[in-house]
Parts: C-alpha cells; sequence; structure tokens
C-alpha cells in the first residue's frame, strides 16, 4: 500500500459512506436498502461506519430521518498515514465528522485503520477522538484526562491494536481548530525519520 493508495480508498470511501448513510435515512424499499448497506460493506472488516436502522420504518421515521439528514455532509480527509504493523502496510485516513457544523473548520474525529485485505484495501478498525480531551491529553479542568489515559483516541470497533510510529505522512487538510492543531502536531512529531 502507498500513499496514492490509500488517498484514492479514502477520497472513494467518503463518499461511498455519506451515499449509504443518505440511503440509510431516506430509502422506503426495505430490500433497496439492504442492497445498498450490503455494498458498502466491501469497504470495512469487523467495523460498522455508518450503522443500521430499525426494521419497517414508520412515515414519522423518515420525516425525522429526513430532518437528521441536513446535518450530514461528507467526511474530509485531514491526514493520511502510513505504518509497518506485523509485516503488513497500515494505513490511517484521520478524518472529520460527518457533521455539517464542521464543515467551513474540519477537526480531527475519527482515526480509520486500514489494511489490505483479501486483495483490496479495506478498513479493519476505527477509533475516535476522546471526547473529554478533544486529543489534547488534559481534561478542561487542567488534569490529565483519564478517559484516553493520554493516548489521544479511544477504541470504538474493530481489530484493536497499538498503532506503531509512521513512516509516512501527507497532511491533505490542515485544521484551523487550536486543539485539532495539537493533535496534527502530535502526528506529525511520531513520523520515523527517513534513513
Amino acid at each position: 500500500m502507498t500513499l496514492d493508495d490509500l488517498k484514492a480508498f479514502a477520497e472513494e470511501l467518503v463518499v461511498a459512506e455519506y451515499e449509504a448513510i443518505v440511503q440509510k435515512l431516506t430509502e422506503r424499499d426495505e430490500c433497496a436498502y439492504e442492497r445498498g448497506q450490503h455494498a458498502f460493506g466491501r469497504y470495512e472488516y469487523g467495523v460498522d461506519l455508518v450503522g443500521g436502522r430499525k426494521m419497517g420504518p414508520k412515515d414519522e421515521d423518515f420525516e425525522r430521518w429526513q430532518r437528521q439528514l441536513l446535518q450530514y455532509k461528507p467526511r474530509k480527509i485531514l491526514v493520511l498515514t502510513l505504518h509497518k504493523w506485523k509485516g503488513e502496510r497500515i494505513g490511517v485516513m484521520w478524518v472529520s465528522s460527518t457533521s455539517r457544523d464542521e464543515e467551513e473548520d474540519p477537526r480531527f474525529f475519527h482515526q480509520l485503520r486500514v489494511k489490505n485485505f483479501e486483495g483490496r484495501l479495506r478498513i479493519i478498525s476505527q477509533y475516535v477522538i476522546c471526547v473529554t480531551c478533544f486529543g489534547t491529553t488534559v481534561r478542561p479542568d487542567g488534569k490529565p484526562c483519564e478517559d484516553c489515559r493520554g493516548a489521544r483516541w479511544v477504541f470504538r470497533d474493530g481489530e484493536r491494536f497499538r498503532l506503531p510510529a509512521p513512516d509516512q505522512i501527507e497532511v491533505v487538510i490542515t485544521p484551523t481548530d487550536p486543539k485539532s492543531l495539537l493533535v496534527l502536531e502530535h502526528i506529525q512529531s511520531t513520523v520515523k525519520p527517513k534513513r
């Protein structure tokens, strides 16, 4: 896997994920909904990015979901990194949330770990930014964050493993949010120097 491979996968994924969210919130035909969710599964292995919905939704569910849909947008890719782990290449997509609130000022939200699995790139685990310290390792009261224990990220699902230092990095978008800038500085500081 190269950074170009990871970037192409990331760009395809953020569009497909948004389309799957739209379909989840608007598709009334249950079979078509299931086919769409199954198709999105080709990007995942052991994780659930989009989540499901209840069976047999009613009209009022669709009305509520239509309002929710206004809050969503495709994620922004902030940083891409490559790592060596157990003899394999692991790619990490450091991305924003799908919240429209962050459209003009994207912030770090998800860390999506990608591996070549059965001949194609797939997300194998996801971590979310710690909502207590927002990746700074310090709580608002100035004490060390006990929720993430200084890791900045909290495991959500998939394969759990300690991420080794990256050997390659590409900053796609530099965030302007001060807390996200601290996270970016940390990511950049962990990159192994080239020999």
